[in-house]
């Protein structure tokens, strides 16, 4: 029997990952073990599931459980993916304010526009193409450099007063932040985990769609609530354009 706990983890795959085969998960596995597993990098914990699948046979290619590893490898580097850009909203800091007039709409609009046109246009950071390359051949990209701009960006619109009506739009946009602070933290991390990096780079386009979406809805409740943008902002170019 090669799952003897019947858990649906491989006996050599729990063995690998430091868990026991005879104890059904999720509580097979020692506090201590669970910790040494949470430093582990991605690249760390499936090269030990490679080798656990190898060490009982079923990672190889003559094996009649061959097809239904390769699955089960593929299907936990998915479930790895859809968490690693996760933030909880615990973690989002609102200053909201009771006030919800035209005026205090308007001014809050007013506030984030500037905001916008000072980070997204001005202190936008692309890449070098002239930039030397590292001795592994990729171009010298400064990840650091983003997520310490993030980082201002999000103080900065933590900072503002929201008002009720952009209550849930004021939280979405501090949370894309940190997300996208993730995803340059991950990708930053390339030399010791590229694992993590490649799957959170298979996200780039999650990136993308919730930033358009968030364009799309505050250009919606502006024009919901008869708001004006900064003329020649970035905002309202945009709002021009559709």
């Amino acid at each position: 029997n090669k799952d003897t706990d019947g858990d649906g983890f491989l006996d050599g795959e729990e063995f690998a990952a430091g868990c026991s085969p005879t104890i059904p998960g999720p509580e097979d596995c020692t506090s201590t073990i669970k910790a040494a597993s949470q430093e582990k990098s991605l690249t760390e914990e499936f090269s030990e599931l490679i080798a656990g699948g190898l060490f009982i046979g079923d990672l190889k290619t003559d094996s009649p459980n061959f097809s239904k590893s390769i699955a089960a490898l593929g299907e936990e580097a998915m479930r790895k993916a859809a968490v690693l850009l996760t933030i909880d909203d615990s973690e989002i800091q609102i200053n909201q304010t009771n006030n919800d007039s035209q005026e205090a709409r308007q001014n809050y609009v007013n506030q984030m526009s500037q905001i916008v046109e000072k980070y997204l246009v001005i202190n936008t950071v692309s890449i070098n193409q002239n930039a030397p390359l590292t001795e592994e051949g990729f171009i010298n990209f400064d990840f650091a450099k983003n997520i310490e701009i993030l980082n201002q960006l999000y103080n900065e619109i933590s900072d503002i007063s929201a008002p009720s009506s952009w209550l849930g739009f004021h939280k979405q946009a501090l949370k894309f932040i940190k997300i996208s602070q993730l995803y340059y933290q991950n990708l930053g991390d390339f030399q010791k985990d590229p694992l993590k990096a490649m799957l959170t780079l298979s996200n780039a386009s999650l990136i993308s769609s919730e930033y358009q979406i968030i364009i799309s809805d505050a250009l919606s409740k502006i024009k919901e609530q008869g708001l004006n943008l900064p003329p020649n902002n970035i905002l309202y170019l945009l709002s021009s354009r559709k």
